[in-house]
């Protein structure tokens, strides 16, 4: 993981094969993708599944979507679906902030699933694999 001076921690994805910065919130419910970006990663529409997305920002529109494949880092996430809606006002910010464009966010559904392990002052994420012992969610970047 990298630590932003904000205290937020960015790791490394890849989503249906391509490579994006995510931000780890163990707040969040749901690993979120900034609804714009879905198309460009070549997410599936889940029919129906519609719903709405709460935080701090206050409500809005959300979308259950299919997806390929998750990594973080090196570790396939379990899960084949993602939510999207609109992250603008937390990627923005964070962007600015990292230098990177920040496109989602990491979370609790994906950190439970893979019981993972944050060393804050390290900093690193460390996730369990399938029928395996905790391990690093990426080398070096993360």
């Amino acid at each position: 993981m990298d630590e932003l001076r904000t205290g937020h921690h960015l790791v490394e994805v890849t989503l249906n094969g391509r490579p994006a910065t995510f931000v780890v919130d163990t707040g969040a419910n749901v690993t979120v993708l900034d609804a714009p970006e879905a198309e460009a990663f070549g997410l599936a529409p889940r029919l129906g599944m519609r719903g709405a997305a709460i935080g701090l920002g206050g409500s809005t529109g959300a979308r259950l979507w299919s997806l390929q494949e998750l990594r973080i880092g090196e570790v396939p996430v379990r899960q084949r679906t993602i939510v999207t809606t609109d992250l603008s006002q937390v990627t923005g910010a964070l962007s600015r902030v990292s230098n990177r464009q920040i496109l989602g966010i990491v979370g609790q559904d994906v950190l439970k699933a893979h019981q993972a392990v944050i060393d804050v002052a390290g900093p690193t994420l460390h996730l369990l694999e399938a029928d395996k012992t905790p391990a690093r969610g990426s080398g070096e970047g993360c």
